[in-house]
C-alpha cells in the first residue's frame, strides 16, 4: 500500500454522562513489516460534546424566543455560533441552521409545537411565492421606498434574502426594511456592509398574502445626477427552506422635481403581469401620470371580456390589481392564454397572459 491509502480505524465507547472535554489519542509508536525505517506521526484528539439540547441556541439551560433571535442574527453574520450551538439549533433535523429553525423555535415557544426536534412528517413546512421588484423614479436627495411584491404567497415561516445596491447613490436607513401588516409577526435582523444587506427574518405565525410583503428604505444622493440609473438586485431569496429565487433586479432613475414628483411617473404604460405563466393568481401593474378614468378588463382568446379588474378614477401614481383567475361570476376559469386591457383617457395597452394548471 501507499502513504495515501486509508490503513485502519478506530472505534470508542463514550459513556453517558461525560463530560465535554478534547480526549487526546496519542501514537506512542509504530511498526510495519519489521522495517527500520522512521515514521513521522501525526496525533489527534476525540472532542466529547454535552448532549444535544434542541433549541437552546443560548447553551442557558432554556428555549426562549432569543435563542430564535440568535440563528438570525447568525445568519446576517453579527452572532458567532460554536459547534455545540449549531447542533442545537438544527431542530429540523437537515443538518443545516436556516431561518426556518428560528421559527420553529418561535412556534415552540409560544405553545404552537410541543416538542423539539420537530418531526417534519407531521407540519407543513412548504412555502409558496415569489418576489419581484418594480423599476421607478426618484429624485436626487429624496428617500426611496423600494416595495417587494409577493404573489402566490403562502405557508411563509422564515426568508433570508442578499442585496446588493450602488452605495455611492443609496444609503440605507437606519430601519432598512419594514414589513407588511400580514407579516407583522416576523422577526428580523439585518446588516449593511457596504452595497451589500443581509436580511433573516422568522415568525411563529406564516403570511402568505399576494401584494407588498416587504419595504426597503434608502436615501438617494444628491449627486445622483438626472437622468442616470441605479439598480438594486436581490442576488438571492430564500422562503422556507424550499423556494429559492436569485437575480430579482429594479432600475432607478434620476428625474428632476420634488420628491413626490418622483413618484409620479412621465407615461402612460402597462407592465408585464407577474408572474406569467400563474396559478392561480397574478398581479398586473400600470403607471399612470396623471388622474384618470381607468378601466382594465381581462378578455379570452376570442375577445370575449372575462372580468372587469378596474372601471373608475385612479389617482396619479404605479398601481397594482391582482387577478385570482376568476370571471366576473366568481367562477374559476381554465387554463388558457387571456390578454389585459388598460384604457386611461387616450392611453390604451393590451398585454398577454397565461393561465396553466
Amino acid at each position: 500500500m501507499t502513504w495515501l491509502e486509508y490503513l485502519f480505524g478506530l472505534k470508542f465507547f463514550v459513556p453517558n454522562g461525560a463530560a465535554p472535554q478534547v480526549v487526546p489519542v496519542t501514537i506512542e509508536s509504530a511498526l510495519f513489516d519489521e522495517t527500520p525505517y522512521e515514521f513521522s506521526f501525526q496525533n489527534g484528539g476525540i472532542n466529547v460534546f454535552p448532549p444535544i439540547f434542541y433549541g437552546d441556541v443560548s447553551l442557558n439551560g432554556d428555549v426562549r424566543a432569543y435563542d430564535a433571535t440568535l440563528i438570525l442574527k447568525y445568519l446576517v453574520g453579527t452572532e458567532f455560533l460554536n459547534a455545540q450551538q449549531l447542533r442545537n439549533a438544527d431542530v429540523t433535523l437537515d443538518a443545516d441552521v436556516s431561518a426556518l429553525d428560528a421559527s420553529i423555535i418561535f412556534q415552540y415557544v409560544v405553545g404552537l409545537i410541543d416538542t423539539l426536534p420537530v418531526d417534519t412528517s407531521q407540519i407543513e413546512l412548504l412555502a409558496t411565492g415569489a418576489i419581484y421588484l418594480m423599476d421607478s423614479e426618484t429624485a436626487p436627495g429624496s428617500s426611496l421606498d423600494i416595495p417587494l411584491y409577493l404573489t402566490d404567497g403562502g405557508n411563509i415561516l422564515s426568508f433570508e434574502c442578499l442585496i446588493n445596491f450602488d452605495a455611492n447613490v443609496l444609503t440605507p436607513a437606519e430601519n432598512i426594511m419594514t414589513l407588511s401588516d400580514n407579516s407583522a409577526g416576523f422577526t428580523i435582523e439585518s446588516v449593511v456592509e457596504g452595497g451589500t444587506l443581509k436580511i433573516a427574518g422568522a415568525s411563529a405565525n406564516p403570511d402568505g398574502t399576494t401584494g407588498i410583503f416587504a419595504t426597503l428604505h434608502f436615501s438617494v444622493s444628491e449627486a445622483f445626477a438626472i437622468d442616470q440609473t441605479t439598480v438594486v438586485t436581490i442576488e438571492s431569496m430564500k422562503f422556507n427552506e424550499n423556494i429559492n429565487m436569485a437575480e430579482i433586479n429594479a432600475t432607478f432613475t434620476s428625474v428632476t422635481g420634488t420628491v413626490a414628483d418622483a413618484r409620479i411617473p412621465h407615461s402612460y404604460e402597462l407592465y408585464n403581469n407577474f408572474p406569467n405563466p400563474f396559478n392561480p393568481t397574478t398581479t398586473l401593474n400600470f403607471a399612470l401620470p396623471e388622474q384618470e378614468l381607468v378601466t382594465l378588463t381581462v378578455y379570452n382568446q376570442l375577445g370575449q371580456p372575462v372580468r372587469m379588474l378596474l372601471n373608475g378614477d385612479e389617482s396619479a401614481g404605479y398601481k397594482s390589481v391582482v387577478w385570482d383567475g376568476r370571471n366576473d361570476a366568481g367562477q374559476l376559469v381554465g387554463t388558457g392564454i387571456y390578454f389585459y386591457q388598460i384604457r386611461a383617457g387616450n392611453f390604451s395597452q393590451t398585454r398577454k397572459m397565461i393561465l396553466l394548471k
